[in-house]
């Protein structure tokens, strides 16, 4: 696993509920926070926000892609952002997080064929910091929106927009 593979996000807003409070995100049944954002490049996107702890981020995963999907939320061009937290990020957990998002990554850019995408970001609740996995610059999709989006709300002090 290479260092460019993953991006490492340092002095981070961890109240992500507050933020989304804040900027009137509408809180819907299990614990999901919805906003409809207009995007330049993508017309409207429908942000789907949750936050959660884990210890296995394998599991973790499985469990909230299959949850959120059994919501069957009827919009589309949805964004899921999951933020997980962890007490102790390890290579094995940076690792599991890459191939999960190069997935969906795969998915999206070179096959074209989901409009609904997971962005996975990864808190270590320790370290005070942030994983997540980008895409090359000047791409336009629902991951690399979803990610800036992502990096937005981690960076936004004082849970100000």
């Amino acid at each position: 696993m290479e260092k460019e593979d993953f991006e490492v996000l340092s002095n981070i807003n961890t109240d992500i509920v507050a933020y989304c409070v804040r900027n009137k995100f509408t809180l819907l049944e299990g614990g999901y926070y919805y906003k409809r954002r207009f995007s330049w490049s993508k017309d409207y996107v429908n942000y789907y926000i949750l936050k959660c702890e884990s210890s296995d981020i394998k599991e973790t995963l499985d469990i909230e892609f299959n949850k959120f999907d059994s919501y069957n939320f009827q919009k589309r061009n949805k964004c899921f952002i999951l933020f997980i937290e962890k007490d102790n990020v390890d290579k094995d957990d940076i690792k599991i997080l890459v191939e999960s998002s190069n997935i969906y990554i795969s998915l999206e850019v070179i096959l074209r064929v989901v409009q609904d995408v997971p962005i996975v970001v990864l808190i270590d609740k320790n370290k005070k910091c942030a994983y997540c996995v980008p895409i090359k610059k000047g791409n336009i999709s629902f991951y690399n929106i979803g990610y800036k989006f992502a990096k937005k709300i981690m960076y936004t002090k004082d849970n100000q927009n």
